[in-house]
Order: C-alpha cells, then structure tokens, then sequence
C-alpha cells in the first residue's frame, strides 16, 4: 500500500510537470549593426568603429579609433567636437589607453560619447588621423536619427477657440448674485477707507497760537532793529490768532483800538506803551542797548500769562 502511495504521487508530479508551459528562452534584444572600418597606411593601421549608426534624438554614439603602431607613437587627432556638429562631446578621454599587442606592436584607443541635437542623415567631416609622419584619411561617417515625437509634428496647427458655454439658469443667477455682492464689498471698503482718511486728517494737530508764538521766538534775529520788529510781528500775530481779532495792515492807533478792553486784565497799559516804544525806535532807528531784551522779556512773558482758547470780550 505504501509503495503505491508513492508510484502515484511520482505520477502526479509527472503529471504537473509536463501540463506547466514551456519555458521560452528569451530571445536576443534587436541591436543595430555595428559600424567598424579599418585603414591601413604602410605600417599604421587605424580602426573606426560607431556603436550605433540609427539612433533616436535620446539615443547616444560611442565613438571608438585605434591606432596600430610602434612603440612611442606620438598620434594627433582632428578637433572632434568642430567635424561632428550638430552632435556634441558628452565624454571622451583626453589621453589615449596603450596595451601592448602579442606581435610586439601596440595600441593607442581613445573613445567619445556623441549625442545628437536634431533628427535627420548627418555626415560627419572627413578625419585626418597624423600618426608620426604617416596621414590617414577617415571618409565621412554617415549617422541617422530618428525623433521620438509623433508625426505630423513639425507644423504646429493653432485651432478655433470653441465658444463659451452657456450657464444654466441656477449658475447664472449664483454669478450675478456673486458680482452684485463683489460690488457691494467693494463700495463698503471703499467708504472705510474714505472714513479712515478722514478720521486721520481730523487727527493732524493744528499748532496753536501759543505754541507758534513760542517757536517763533527760538529764531529771532541778533540784529537789535531785526529782532524788534520780529518781536512786534510775534505779538501782533499771537493776539490777532488767540483773540480773532484782524490787525494785518492796521496803524498803532487802530491796533490799540482793536485790542479788547476785558481780556487782558490790567496788561492793556504796558502793552500799548511797549507797542508805541517798538514803533518809535523803529521809525527813527535810535534803539537802546536794553529794549530789545526788555521787550523779549515783555512779549514772552504776554505769552505766557494769557490763557489758551480765549475769546475777546
């Protein structure tokens, strides 16, 4: 019994094994042919071998020369990068790799990496390779690339624009409701804007008299005939914005009959006596050395005893 046990299960996996697909061996990936040409001159030999000759504009070449020759050959190559255009260098070796061959000669191999810049048949310039004293010519190499892009490419076709949709009812009136809301927002920024700038400008502290009375006397002039008629200018100036009383082109007579009688509380009589002594030593210009100071003081002191925001009686 155990011995058919096991006949049967060797015929199972037989069974199992050959219902199982056959396995294909993978077929070789299709490889362009291969460029390889020898030149041969006395007893220089010179190999130019292209990895690829159809590539796609991604693609790249590697491009491959050997020389045969003897021992210390000093071999000169054509500046490649100026015969492959519009192909451009990506790697290349600037200094050759030697290896001796078993007939005594020896190899020189120098190797570039092309890529090329737009499709079309490109034929690279001929090559002259100097090898001591012998010149080998290459003919033109002849390289075909192929673009990854679709046809009928290369002329770009600029279509109708179609025509906007229509809305629906329902989105319509939500883009109506929407720009008559936009509009009512941007009349409601509009008037706090209006009401900032207002609340600013009403904001700006307007200088009163006596503060401009006070910073007027900072720049008085050193000059005694200067600085009195600067003081007279002060005072006038002080009263005529602290009473609201218009002095401007008045005579002394008018402006003392101007001043208001109540307000000035005992002050009215040096006042007008310093006003009548400016105008005197302004007139005939005989100023003594202690008025000027005196009358500083007087107008400086008027200032400062009169009380801000008063009306004229």
């Amino acid at each position: 019994m155990r011995l058919w046990n096991i006949k049967l299960l060797l015929c199972s996996l037989l069974l199992l094994t050959g219902c199982l697909p056959e396995k294909k061996s993978p077929s070789a990936s299709f490889v362009e042919p291969v460029y390889s040409q020898q030149y041969r001159k006395g007893a220089i030999t010179a190999r130019v071998t292209l990895s690829e000759t159809h590539i796609p504009t991604a693609g790249k070449i590697q491009l491959t020369i050997e020389v045969h020759g003897p021992a210390d050959l000093e071999v000169t190559l054509p500046n490649l990068a100026a015969q492959i255009a519009p192909f451009t260098l990506v790697h290349r070796n600037l200094e050759p790799v030697v290896r001796s061959l078993p007939n005594g000669r020896f190899l020189y191999r120098w190797e570039w990496t092309l890529v090329p810049a737009l499709p079309g048949t490109i034929s690279f310039q001929p090559l002259e390779i100097l090898a001591g004293a012998t010149t080998i010519e290459i003919p033109p190499l002849t390289i075909h690339v192929v673009s990854l892009l679709p046809e009928g490419l290369e002329h770009l076709e600029i279509k109708d624009i179609t025509a906007p949709l229509e809305l629906l009812p329902e989105e319509a009136q939500r883009k109506q409701f929407g720009q008559i809301a936009a509009a009512i927002l941007g009349v409601l920024i509009l008037f706090l804007l209006l009401r900032v700038l207002i609340r600013r400008s009403k904001r700006i502290a307007q200088h009163s008299p006596h503060e401009n009375a006070v910073q007027a006397l900072e720049n008085l002039s050193t000059d005694p005939l200067e600085k009195i008629q600067q003081l007279n200018e002060i005072l006038l100036a002080f009263i005529e914005e602290s009473f609201q009383i218009p002095l401007a082109g008045k005579t002394l007579k008018e402006v003392i009959q101007a001043l208001p009688k109540k307000v000035f509380l005992g002050r009215r009589q040096p006042l007008e006596e310093y006003l009548s002594a400016n105008e005197h030593a302004r007139f005939s210009q005989r100023i003594s050395t202690d008025f000027p100071k005196n009358f500083e003081a007087f107008v400086r002191q008027f200032i400062s005893e009169t009380p801000e925001q008063k009306s004229c009686a």
